[in-house]
C-alpha cells in the first residue's frame, strides 16, 4: 500500500513554489475539485486536465476552461456550454485570450478574474509519466438576461486569412436583421481598437441583404486603409476581429482616447476585455448577435 501511494504521489506544486509532504500531496491530488463563494461576490473554482494525447499547453487550456465553466455554472445555477472569459494572466498567450473571447456562455459571463493559480501533479504512466494540471480561478460572474434570438445572426469575413506585415485588411459584415454593428480589433500589441464607429464614420447600421465594408469606398477615397502590423521582434502573430451586432444602438467605451486621430482604443487588452464584458452583459441576449474571425500576420519575406 505504501509503495502504491509513493508511486502515485510525486507532485510538484506551482502554487506555492515549494514541495509538500507526500501525505499532503496525496490529499490534494485525491480531493474533489472545489467551487465556493468568497467575499464581495467573488467565486473560487477549480478545473483539471491530464496530458494524454494532447500537449501540456492544451491541457492547461482545458483545465482553465473547466474551472471557468464551473464558476459560471455555480453562479447562475445552470449547465454551461462554453466559457467566455476576457481577462487573462499577463503571461498567457494572446491566442488563448482571443479564443476565449469568441466563445459564448449559456447564461453568464466572467467579467473579472484574479491571477490564476496552478498545481501540477505527476502520476506514473506507461511508457511516460502523466502530468495533471489543476487551475484555480477567482472570478466575478454577471448573469446574462433573456434568451438568444435564433434568427438574429451576424457574420464577418476578411479579404485574407494570412497577411504579411503592412498589407491592407478589409472586412465584409452581413446580418440577418437590421442592426448596428460595433467592430473591435484585438491586436497582439496589448491594445483593443474600435474600428467602427470611428471619428470619420459614425454610421454603422446594416440591413439584411446588404454588406457593410470596412473600409468602405468613401473611406478608401479618403486614404483610410487598415494595415496590419507585427510587434517588434516577432515573426508571426495571431489577432482577432470581433463584431457585436445590436438591434438598438449601444455605444461602447464613450470617452476612450483616440488612436491616430481616427479610432478609439483601450490601452491594455485586460482593461478592454473587462470593459467589453461589462458592456455586453447590459445588452439582453435576444438584442445582440456576435461573430469573430482570427487572422495571422507574418513578417515580410524581404
Amino acid at each position: 500500500m505504501y509503495a502504491k501511494v509513493w508511486a502515485r504521489c510525486w507532485v510538484v506544486f506551482c502554487l506555492a513554489g515549494l514541495p509538500l509532504s507526500l501525505a499532503a500531496q496525496s490529499s490534494q491530488m485525491n480531493r474533489p475539485l472545489q467551487v465556493r463563494y468568497l467575499e464581495d461576490g467573488w467565486i473560487e473554482a477549480e478545473g483539471e486536465a491530464q496530458v494524454i494525447n494532447i500537449t501540456p499547453e492544451e491541457a492547461r487550456r482545458r483545465a482553465l476552461q473547466k474551472a471557468r465553466e464551473q464558476a459560471i455554472s455555480f453562479a447562475v445555477g445552470v449547465d454551461v456550454r462554453a466559457h467566455s472569459l476576457l481577462v487573462t494572466r499577463e503571461e498567457e498567450d494572446i491566442h488563448e485570450a482571443f479564443l476565449a473571447l469568441s466563445e459564448q456562455t449559456s447564461a453568464g459571463r466572467i467579467v473579472e478574474e484574479r491571477p490564476v493559480e496552478w498545481q501540477t501533479f505527476t502520476l506514473p504512466g506507461n511508457p511516460l509519466p502523466i502530468s495533471i494540471y489543476r487551475a484555480r480561478v477567482q472570478v466575478q460572474v454577471d448573469e446574462e438576461k433573456g434568451s438568444p434570438d435564433p434568427d438574429f445572426k451576424v457574420r464577418v469575413a476578411l479579404n485574407k486569412e494570412q497577411f504579411y506585415a503592412g498589407e491592407a485588411m478589409r472586412l465584409a459584415i452581413t446580418a440577418t436583421k437590421r442592426c448596428y454593428v460595433t467592430v473591435f480589433n484585438l491586436t497582439a500589441v496589448d491594445t483593443v481598437i474600435v474600428l467602427l464607429p470611428h471619428a470619420y464614420r459614425q454610421a454603422h447600421l446594416v440591413d439584411p441583404g446588404d454588406t457593410l465594408w470596412i473600409p468602405d469606398a468613401e473611406e478608401q477615397a479618403m486614404g483610410i486603409h487598415y494595415r496590419v502590423s507585427l510587434p517588434a521582434g516577432q515573426q508571426v502573430t495571431t489577432e482577432m476581429i470581433k463584431v457585436v451586432a445590436t438591434k438598438e444602438e449601444y455605444t461602447f467605451g464613450q470617452g476612450l482616447p483616440p488612436v491616430k486621430g481616427i479610432y478609439n482604443q483601450v490601452p491594455t487588452r485586460q482593461a478592454a476585455l473587462v470593459e467589453l464584458m461589462h458592456w455586453l452583459v447590459q445588452i439582453q441576449r435576444d438584442q445582440r448577435a456576435e461573430a469573430a474571425v482570427m487572422y495571422e500576420v507574418r513578417a515580410t519575406t524581404e
